[in-house]
């Protein structure tokens, strides 16, 4: 865990990219480690875990999660928020934009396997088109993968029973998994693990989704708990009818 903190330090500190949202390094931590703001890693009830911050300009901090972007607009998270709204087991209306962090105080985590992106460069300093995350692969970096799969194990070794995971994507399914169930074998812990592609991928679609959210919100029902409430809008209560009578 040290080396892996000092290798992602040395690494931010040469390539953190030029984003309005973090114009210096003193506002690095607050950026990354946004997800362990709303819920105490003791309380966290499901995790859902992608691939990277995507657009720097609307990260914020939390996986799937753009407070700025509408939802008329396209992204990974419609197809997640269009599979909830497929649902007939759950509630669920679609919000006006991509904010979700109504369920990160919910204790859902919202983490990515890698936490930043950085733009690569030539030989000669220029910048390359595209950006990757940090480390050895232009998809995921290990280093980043270490810490992040540190805290899933924690959380499912140490957790009640009743957590469950969702591991969306190439990075989550083969980086995630491993540390996940060497903790629910070790501590003999009942949690769920699902695993579906990454809302980006060709192979993905809403039904799926749907499924993935299903299965969770039985799991809970079975395990005697209260499902996650996955709504980021207030239903609109009826207005009663008035009724006009006449003399």
């Amino acid at each position: 865990m040290v080396k892996a903190y000092a290798a992602v330090s040395d690494a931010l500190a040469k390539n953190w990219p030029e984003s309005p949202i973090c114009k210096s390094p003193e506002n690095l931590p607050e950026i990354i480690w946004r997800f362990t703001e709303d819920v105490p890693i003791s309380e966290v009830r499901a995790a859902i875990i992608g691939q990277d911050p995507g657009v720097p300009e609307h990260s914020c901090g939390l996986a799937f999660s753009y407070p700025l972007v509408a939802t008329g607009e396209w992204c990974a998270t419609k197809m997640l928020l269009d599979g909830l709204e497929l649902s007939k087991e759950i509630s669920f209306r679609m919000p006006e934009t991509y904010d979700l962090s109504k369920w990160s105080k919910r204790g859902v985590l919202l983490l990515n396997v890698a936490l930043t992106k950085a733009y690569q460069y030539d030989e000669d300093g220029s910048r390359v088109g595209g950006q990757r995350p940090f480390f050895e692969d232009n998809l995921h970096g290990d280093a980043w993968a270490v810490v992040t799969g540190a805290i899933l194990q924690h959380i499912a070794a140490n957790n009640a029973d009743g957590v469950a995971f969702f591991l969306l994507g190439w990075a989550a399914k083969t980086k995630m998994w491993i540390p996940v169930m060497e903790a629910l074998e070790r501590e003999d812990k009942r949690h769920l693990v699902e695993m579906a592609p990454h809302p980006c991928s060709a192979d993905a679609y809403p039904e799926l989704y749907k499924l993935v959210f299903e299965d969770a919100r039985r799991f809970w029902l079975e395990q005697g708990l209260t499902p996650v409430d996955w709504r980021l809008r207030k239903l609109k209560k009826k207005k009663k009818s008035e009724k006009t009578f006449r003399s």
